[in-house]
């Protein structure tokens, strides 16, 4: 998303909807070899993000080097809805890299 914005897009946005509360609530363990790249509810998400020392190689092939963010962004989980009581409650969760103000 910032790499798309500093070639030619002012704004972007990343829009993501699940019923899966392990994206919101994080990892159960601290620790975890993605743990950087966790988007649970309040983190803020900034600077070099990679893969823990203990990460095997499999999990990282043609993903070894380290995600480098310019921007700072918090994230934050809003209720959607249901769609029925087997599949619980929809969350979604947009992050936006740019000027917003220039699309509303």
């Amino acid at each position: 998303m910032e790499k798309m914005r500093a070639t030619e897009v002012d704004y972007a946005a990343v829009v993501a909807l699940t019923n899966d509360p392990a994206y919101w609530a994080g990892p159960k363990l601290a620790g975890t070899n993605d743990a950087d790249f966790s988007i649970k509810e309040g983190r803020v998400v900034s600077g070099a993000l990679a893969w823990s020392e203990a990460t095997g190689a499999g999990s990282m092939k043609n993903r070894e080097a380290p995600l480098s963010l310019e921007g700072r962004y918090e994230i934050a989980w809003r209720d959607y809805g249901t769609a029925d009581k087997s599949f619980g409650l929809f969350r979604y969760l947009i992050v936006e890299c740019g000027d917003a103000s220039v699309h509303r």
